[in-house]
């Protein structure tokens, strides 16, 4: 992969910002089935890691396996965008058996942080200032993280995902679709509708 960024791989600056990122539920929710979903995440071609350590650069680290070193353990990598080369991400899982009346929740995530994405994308003070011009960087960064929700489809079978900023991981499928595809979307949403993993862009900032 390119070497693009590679230098502000290890500066703490490239993970500050929050994050924009894919979330995926398993179809059975559990550990294994979203450790399941986090090593195809990372065998996406376009993904380079995943790495265990985000304070040294890549080319100083073995890769890790998903779910070696613990379940909660994040990971770390370079996304490979066609026009903009490769920016950092990390990688995260969620196993929560619900508390305070919350239900149960499991989520595979991918993130982009926002200070990384600056350095490519003209994303300005997003999501905090204006968003006039967020319609364009966010058609690109929502279409790279889409092909790689495509990809992990096609290996671990899936039935709702999102994508957006900082997705609320106590968020359930269910409580998103009650009533259908919702009319305004902050944030984007994907759904296997008869074996087709559809996307349903965000049409609200």
């Amino acid at each position: 992969m390119a070497d693009t960024h590679k230098l502000e791989f290890a500066a703490p600056e490239a993970w500050r910002g929050g994050h924009y990122e894919l979330e995926i539920v398993p179809r059975i929710r559990s550990s294994k089935d979203v450790c399941a979903l986090l090593s195809a995440i990372w065998s996406c071609p376009i993904l380079d890691g995943p790495y265990p350590h985000n304070d040294c650069d890549p080319s100083n680290q073995a890769r890790s396996k998903p779910c070696e070193a613990g379940f909660d353990s994040r990971l770390y990598g370079l996304a490979e965008f066609p026009s903009k080369g490769a920016i950092p991400c990390g990688s995260y899982a969620i196993a929560s058996k619900g508390e305070d009346d919350l239900p149960p929740f499991h989520w595979a995530g991918l993130y982009l942080p926002l200070c990384s994405l600056s350095q490519s994308f003209d994303i300005g003070a997003y999501p905090f200032g204006p968003m006039t011009g967020v319609p364009q960087w966010r058609a690109e960064v929502d279409e790279f993280l889409f092909s790689v929700a495509q990809w992990v489809f096609e290996r671990v079978p899936f039935d709702f995902g999102m994508i957006g900023f900082e997705i609320d991981g106590s968020v359930t499928p269910e409580g998103i679709l009650d009533g259908g595809i919702p009319s305004e979307r902050p944030d984007g949403i994907l759904c296997n509708e008869n074996g087709v993993l559809h996307w349903h862009s965000p049409n609200r900032a």
